[in-house]
Order: C-alpha cells, then sequence, then structure tokens
C-alpha cells in the first residue's frame, strides 16, 4: 500500500468557502488517485481526511503518534504568551483558512496592544520568515514595547513554547503540538472567517472552568481574554484527561512503529522472491 503522511494542520470545517479551501489544502498532500493509506498525527486531520473521502476511497485512515511530550510549566516569574503563526502569500489558493501578511501584522499589533495593559505578561512573537512579511516589517508596523519580543524562528518551537503559558496562533501545525505539549491555545487573527478548531469564545473563571482552546472575537476581547486564560492556566499544565479527544491514545503507533511494519514488509518480499527486493532499496 501507498502510505503517506503529513506534517500539516488539518481540521474539518463547517462553511463552504472554508471546506473548499480545507479539502484542496488536504488534497494537494494527499493526492487522489496516488495514496492508498493517508496517515495523521493528529484526530482533527483524521476527521478531516474522512470528510474530504470520497466513497469507497481510503478504506484505511491510520493514526501516527507525533514524537511530542507534555512540559513542564515555564519557570520564570513573568508569565509569557507565544504568538507563532505561519500565512499564506496572496497567490496561495487555499488562503481563506489562512492569514494573509496584512492580517498577521493586525493581529500582532492588536495583542501587543493588549498585553501592553496586562501586568507582567510579556509576548514573544516568533514569525515565519517571508519576504511579504520580514523582520523589518514587523518592527516598523508593530513597534513593541519592552514587554514584547518580536523575532524570527531562531530556536526549536518546542524551545520558545516551554518558555510560554500560552500559545496564540490562527491556523498552525503549532496550535496542536501547543495542545499535546499541555498548553492553552488562544484562536486569533484578525479576522472570524474561519476557526481552526471549535473554540471557547468566553473567558475562563477559574482553574475549575476552563477549556483547551479558546477564541477572541474582537481586539477588544483580548485583555480580559489573555488576561483569564493565563490566571486559569498560568503553572497549571493541561491534564492528561482535559486534552485526550485533541490528541491519540498512548498505544496508536508512532514513526518507529510504521518505520518497523516497512522493513518487516521488505523482509516479506525478499522471502518471497528469493532476492533482493528492489523495496529494499527505496
Amino acid at each position: 500500500p501507498r502510505q503517506a503522511m503529513s506534517r500539516n494542520a488539518h481540521a474539518p470545517a463547517d462553511r463552504p468557502l472554508a471546506r473548499d479551501s480545507a479539502v484542496g489544502y488536504l488534497r494537494a498532500r494527499y493526492p487522489r488517485g496516488l495514496v492508498d493509506e493517508p496517515l495523521f498525527w493528529s484526530p482533527a486531520g483524521a476527521r478531516a481526511a474522512e470528510a474530504a473521502r470520497r466513497p469507497h476511497e481510503w478504506p484505511r485512515i491510520r493514526p501516527f503518534l507525533a514524537p511530542k511530550r507534555p512540559l513542564p510549566s515555564p519557570s520564570g516569574r513573568a508569565r509569557t504568551v507565544l504568538f507563532a503563526d505561519t500565512y499564506a502569500a496572496w497567490w496561495f489558493p487555499h488562503s481563506w483558512t489562512f492569514l494573509n501578511g496584512d492580517e498577521v501584522l493586525r493581529a500582532i499589533s492588536a495583542l501587543a496592544g493588549a498585553i501592553d495593559s496586562i501586568p507582567d505578561v510579556r509576548l514573544v512573537v516568533r514569525a515565519k520568515p517571508k519576504p511579504e512579511c520580514d523582520l523589518d516589517a514587523l518592527m516598523h508596523h508593530v513597534r513593541p514595547s519592552a514587554a514584547c519580543e518580536v523575532k524570527m524562528r531562531d530556536v526549536p518551537f518546542e524551545d520558545d513554547l516551554a518558555r510560554a503559558d500560552l500559545l496564540v496562533s490562527f491556523h498552525s501545525t503549532v496550535v496542536e503540538e501547543a495542545v499535546a505539549a499541555r498548553r492553552p491555545v488562544l484562536l486569533w487573527g484578525g479576522t472570524n472567517r474561519h476557526r481552526f478548531l471549535p473554540a471557547r469564545t468566553t473567558p475562563p473563571s477559574s482553574a475549575s472552568d476552563r477549556a483547551i482552546v479558546y477564541a477572541a472575537e474582537a481586539s477588544t476581547a483580548l485583555p480580559r481574554m489573555v488576561g483569564a486564560i493565563l490566571e486559569a492556566h498560568a503553572r497549571r499544565p493541561l491534564t492528561d484527561h482535559e486534552v485526550a479527544s485533541y490528541v491519540w491514545p498512548q498505544g496508536t503507533p508512532d514513526i518507529d512503529d510504521l518505520a518497523a511494519e516497512i522493513n518487516r514488509r521488505i523482509g516479506h518480499h525478499r522471502e518471497l522472491d528469493g532476492k533482493e527486493s528492489p523495496l529494499a532499496t527505496r
């Protein structure tokens, strides 16, 4: 069987334009007629595949565990919010479910302004190096205060996430990576046209009344929302029970298990052929 694995973020969409974009994005990575068993690293991705599947296609949609583990709580005094997202260039055909460069600037500017109004909170903006919105453009338009650090991707994402109490993003793999690491997520991009995952739009009231994924519907809601999320979540990582519906359960095959399965298949071909199989060199 022809197996394909995509690390990209996929999730089912609930509106026609978003669904067209989400299905096109998924199909670009799992081309029709070229994949027998699609592999997905999150339940949301598997649900997106099921929604995009045509009759009699993909009789087996397989999960695999991504090598992400819970991260310990940050040890610093200051509570930290991490903004990380990708964005689509204007020509990108699936841009309905992604931010564009202008929206990234608006999202970061509004978030930075909200953080300035919350005591003892710092913002780290982890930007993706693209010519449409480079570091100079970010610094010029955002004009970060002392409580905000704007930088390009200079260390592995896990290193920045380990220092954060909250991740803010719109549509990116980092959303699911943060949940797997037991960090809450706020969906924010300066637009309400799409929501990558179902999200709570009211602030949490306490550590016993909280969610995993939140969404801010307007920039005016950011100060109260961010402050409440930090009060309910900072130094209190999400529990296994809370994230159970967002991650595959323990015992799900990981990448090493899939590699071992392919290796066994190669060995079986060798036994059948009595000679070196072409599969062994692929």
